[in-house]
């Protein structure tokens, strides 16, 4: 997965895009589902390590 994103983040910048809070977020959300067994995303895994933001504010931001 971490390639994936890797790849993607490349590819974004390379067409202007800064990509450094994406970069923050997308490596969390590997690590988190990697973690638990899951190579590639998954909508639980995405609810579960969404709902782990830090307030109910950051939440719709960490998906």
């Amino acid at each position: 997965m971490l390639n994936t994103i890797e790849t993607y983040l490349a590819l974004r910048r390379a067409t202007g895009f800064a990509m450094s809070n994406a970069e923050y977020l997308l490596k969390s959300f590997a690590a988190f589902a990697v973690e638990r067994g899951h190579a590639y995303v998954q909508t639980q895994i995405a609810i579960d390590w969404a709902a782990l933001g830090p307030s109910v504010d950051w939440r719709p931001h960490a998906a």
